[in-house]
């Protein structure tokens, strides 16, 4: 099983759009075949979900990866409820709609929202880091996320389940930044996700995105894998990262697909992890 992590692609940001379209049509002609591979974007998927064009358009492009042959699997970000400030239940119910035909999936998925289960013998297992938020009308105004007692409880439950325990792998996928300290920026229950995989020990790979950095975390929490993906579509030339991970081999073998070109030099990621 391989594993593509995108993050934060920002469709209807200035030129987000078409750089995304041109990463799509790289990733169909390089990963093959594409039956073997899960892509992974976790949120920020639109620039502003208010704009129900930009979620017409997100949809229509992810679709040519489906279409492909691809399994693509989504979290929602601060921007898909909004503007990416002072989220809105309308949006978010709206964005789920569309690429969940349904208004409020229950979290965690695990697996496809329509055809839940494993995919290959490994769990992939989405939170939604924005539904609390929207929901909590005490929210600071900010990028903050949360996600909340309930959607806690239930990650409790799934990664206590035998078929999720007995797996190849477990990959944990959400937008904001469990790590992140930053106020503004936080996934204010952060603390209470590490306990949750604490009483497990059994998460191998946490992807997230969020604050446009692309570092590596790996190892925190005891989780072998932890990408932060960076911006696919390097909104605001930040740094962009198309992460390729092979599940059967060490962490040392994932590689950067680089599907829109090559970057400059003062992209290329730094060897050491940020929290080191």
């Amino acid at each position: 099983m391989k594993v593509l992590h995108l993050s934060d692609i920002h469709i209807g940001y200035q030129d987000c759009t078409e750089r995304f379209s041109v990463i799509i049509g790289n990733i169909i002609a390089s990963l093959t075949p594409a039956w073997q591979f899960v892509i992974v974007v976790t949120g920020d998927i639109v620039d502003n979900g208010w704009r129900e064009n930009q979620l017409d358009e997100a949809v229509m492009l992810l679709k040519r990866l489906e279409d492909a042959g691809f399994t693509v699997l989504m979290a929602p970000g601060n921007h898909d409820y909004g503007s990416g400030i002072s989220p809105s239940d309308k949006v978010g119910r709206l964005f789920h709609e569309k690429f969940h035909d349904d208004p409020a999936p229950t979290y965690p998925l695990l697996g496809r929202s329509n055809r839940p289960g494993l995919i290959g013998n490994v769990a992939f297992i989405g939170l939604d880091s924005m539904e609390q938020e929207a929901d909590d009308k005490n929210a600071m105004w900010g990028a903050q996320g949360r996600l909340g007692e309930r959607q806690l409880e239930r990650l409790d439950v799934l990664l206590g389940l035998g078929d999720v325990k007995n797996c190849f792998c477990r990959v944990l996928y959400l937008h904001h930044h469990p790590f992140d300290t930053n106020w503004t920026h936080a996934l204010r229950d952060a603390s209470s996700l590490q306990e949750v995989l604490a009483r497990h020990g059994n998460v191998d790979v946490i992807l997230f995105g969020h604050r446009h950095g692309g570092w590596k975390w790996h190892g925190a929490w005891g989780v072998l894998r932890c990408y932060d993906g960076g911006s696919a579509t390097r909104k605001k030339d930040d740094p962009g990262y198309h992460r390729v991970l092979d599940l059967s081999k060490p962490p040392a073998f994932d590689y950067d697909g680089d599907f829109l070109g090559p970057r400059s030099l003062k992209k290329i990621e730094p060897t050491k992890n940020k929290q080191e």
